[in-house]
């Protein structure tokens, strides 16, 4: 199953492809996440934090504040849009780093099968968002009765994902790197 996967990843990598993809993502990325944000902060009447987007975790007190800002709509609303749009976003932007890593290393993957386990962190990241997705929607619905043990877990998920992205977008800027010293082609 795995060099199936990766077999087919690399088969669709091709410079064009990565960009289609990526202006796909960043259009969903502002036009759907950012609509949705502006939803929830028009329904709190005022600018909200978004647990999602708070790179470096947070605290049960946090939340608390955090979450206290919310008006029960709000709270709603982001509870409905967690489950569907940020459902879809992860998937979205899992098939856009598996490409752009399979552009990227294409040549290295064709020469040495193991680097094609590269393409497997772009599924980690979408495992940590869906887990981290069920932690911020369950405190969203059960605010203000909520569980420091449920705020931790959903902090670590979010420190996690957002470190896996990091670690990704370095992996694919080292073998652009790579790839300008040594000369070999992208595509």
């Amino acid at each position: 199953m795995y060099h199936q996967f990766v077999n087919f990843v690399v088969k669709q990598s091709t410079g064009k492809m990565a960009i289609v993809l990526l202006i796909i993502y960043l259009i969903f990325n502002a036009a759907v996440m950012g609509w949705g944000v502006k939803k929830i902060n028009y329904l709190s009447g005022k600018d909200v934090q978004v647990l999602d987007l708070c790179l470096t975790g947070y605290t049960p007190t946090e939340v608390n504040t955090y979450l206290s800002d919310y008006t029960p709509e709000a709270r709603s609303f982001a509870a409905k849009f967690n489950a569907i749009a940020d459902t879809a976003y992860p998937i979205l932007y899992t098939i856009m780093l598996s490409v752009v890593m399979a552009w990227v290393y294409k040549s290295r993957i064709t020469q040495n099968k193991s680097f094609g386990y590269l393409l497997l962190l772009p599924l980690l990241i979408m495992i940590l968002d869906f887990l981290e997705n069920y932690h911020i929607i369950t405190l969203l619905r059960n605010f203000p009765e909520i569980t420091e043990e449920m705020v931790k877990a959903g902090s670590m998920l979010t420190v996690a994902k957002w470190g896996m992205f990091g670690i990704i977008l370095l992996v694919i800027v080292l073998g652009i790197i790579a790839k300008v010293v040594t000369g070999r082609k992208t595509v």
